[in-house]
């Protein structure tokens, strides 16, 4: 499966039970022109991470990561790149592949759904003391090559 913004390779056959998802890591920068990316805490899980949801039937992993930006915290995103995707067994045994965007955001205040969690934002270096995850922390490093290599960012 080709990915508009980079590659994502998913199995021909995947097991049946395959939990397919995806995430934004909102970026952009503040007043004095320093990149900050954005992450959450959920509190009934107890974990800072990015925003993620479940891919559904036939939409997009872009869409998808879209859709987790504003569902999640409540921040409009359009997807700047493909950044990685990681792979691990879900709290209720089942495989789970997790493909992530990075995300040019927009802020909208209006926006309310039972999971809005508010995003902080962060420096790479700052946002590396506060996740949660083994696997987010790889998806950060992944991220931070990005931003370093290519001129991608917040326009």
């Amino acid at each position: 499966m080709r990915s508009a913004h980079g590659e994502l390779n998913v199995l021909r056959h995947p097991p049946h039970d395959l939990i397919r998802a995806a995430g934004g890591i909102g970026v952009r920068t503040d007043p004095d022109g320093r990149m900050l990316l954005g992450c959450l805490y959920r509190e009934s899980q107890g974990d800072w991470t990015f925003p993620k949801v479940a891919v559904r039937s036939g939409e997009s992993f872009e869409k998808a990561a879209s859709r987790a930006m504003w569902e999640k915290s409540g921040v409009r995103g359009e997807v700047i790149c493909f950044v990685g995707a990681t792979s691990y067994t879900h709290r209720k045994g089942h495989p789970k592949i997790v493909a992530y965007f990075l995300m040019a955001t927009f802020e909208n205040a209006d926006h309310q759904f039972a999971e809005n969690y508010p995003l902080e934002w962060l420096s790479v270096d700052r946002l590396r003391l506060r996740l949660t995850w083994e696997l987010d922390l790889e998806i950060l490093d992944q991220t931070a090559q990005r931003l370093e290599q290519q001129e991608v960012g917040p326009k």
